[in-house]
C-alpha cells in the first residue's frame, strides 16, 4: 500500500494485489495528514420558499450546521466536502455526494422548520488566517474568504 497509495502515484513496477477496498482503508485517515496555514469553518445556506414566515421570504439564509452536520470540525469537514467519495470515485462521485447532501439538509431543514422551508441549499466554508491568539483572533470581514462547494441549481 506505501509503494502503491493510489491512481495519481500508481507504480507498474510493484506486482502486489491491492483490492480498492483495501486501498480505501488507507485512504479513510487522510483527513489527519495535512496542515493548513488557514482556519476553515463549513457554512450552510438555504433559500427560503415565498411560504411560511414572511420576515426572510425568497432570501438565503444561514441554517444552523450543528442541525445537519452533529460532529466535530475535522469530520463535519471531512464529510462537507465528501473526501471519501471524491478519493474513490473522483469528482463525479463528490459532485453526487454533494447533491445528496443537499437533498438531505433541505428535506431535514423543511422537516424541522415547516414555518421556513427552504427550495435551495448552498454550502461550503469560511476561511481566514490562523493566529497564535486563538482560533477566532483573525476572523474579520476583510479577512474571510468564502468558498462555496455546492449550490443547488436556479431551476431546482
Amino acid at each position: 500500500m506505501i509503494a502503491q497509495p493510489g491512481p495519481v502515484l500508481h507504480s507498474r513496477w510493484n506486482p502486489l494485489p491491492r483490492s480498492l477496498a483495501l486501498r480505501d482503508v488507507f485512504l479513510l485517515p487522510g483527513m489527519f495528514n495535512s496542515y493548513s496555514t488557514s482556519n476553515l469553518e463549513p457554512f450552510i445556506g438555504g433559500l427560503r420558499t415565498d411560504a411560511g414566515y414572511e420576515g426572510d421570504r425568497g432570501q438565503w439564509v444561514r441554517l444552523a450546521v450543528a442541525e445537519h452536520l452533529p460532529h466535530r470540525l475535522g469530520v463535519n469537514f471531512t464529510r462537507l466536502f465528501a473526501m471519501h467519495h471524491r478519493d474513490r470515485w473522483g469528482k463525479r462521485g463528490q459532485q453526487r455526494a454533494w447533491e445528496l447532501l443537499a437533498e438531505r439538509i433541505r428535506e431535514r431543514h423543511n422537516r424541522v422548520h415547516p414555518a421556513r422551508p427552504i427550495g435551495r441549499v448552498r454550502f461550503g466554508v469560511l476561511s481566514w488566517p490562523k493566529s497564535p491568539d486563538g482560533y477566532r483572533a483573525r476572523k474579520t470581514s476583510k479577512a474571510i474568504k468564502v468558498t462555496t462547494y455546492y449550490a443547488d441549481p436556479e431551476d431546482r
